[in-house]
């Protein structure tokens, strides 16, 4: 098995551990919307960690939906801040939830 396969696959056990505890799933209600906030300071893997916590959300009845959180990158707004997610691979098309 390839190295990048391993990690990714111990990443998402990982988040998947820690997403399915108690104090989690007991606080998400069906049909509760959740930021996912997203920033862009060189986080290993982010488009595969957000990925997860995307479907980790919806299997618990949330509906997950992204925002920009990087400060003063990009002037400070929204817009310009989505083309630098969308540089890794932080889309609505690719991921299926507004950004």
């Amino acid at each position: 098995m390839k190295l990048d396969n391993i990690l990714k696959n111990n990443l998402r056990n990982y988040l998947l551990s820690q997403l399915s505890q108690k104090i989690i799933s007991k606080t998400i209600e069906p049909g509760i919307s959740i930021a996912i906030g997203i920033g862009s300071r060189g986080i290993t893997q982010i488009f595969e960690i957000t990925e997860i916590l995307i479907n980790q959300l919806r299997e618990l009845g949330a509906k997950p939906f992204i925002i920009p959180a990087m400060g003063s990158h990009e002037g400070a707004n929204a817009q310009d801040q989505a083309v630098i997610l969308a540089s890794y691979g932080i889309t609505e098309k690719e991921l299926g939830i507004p950004v």
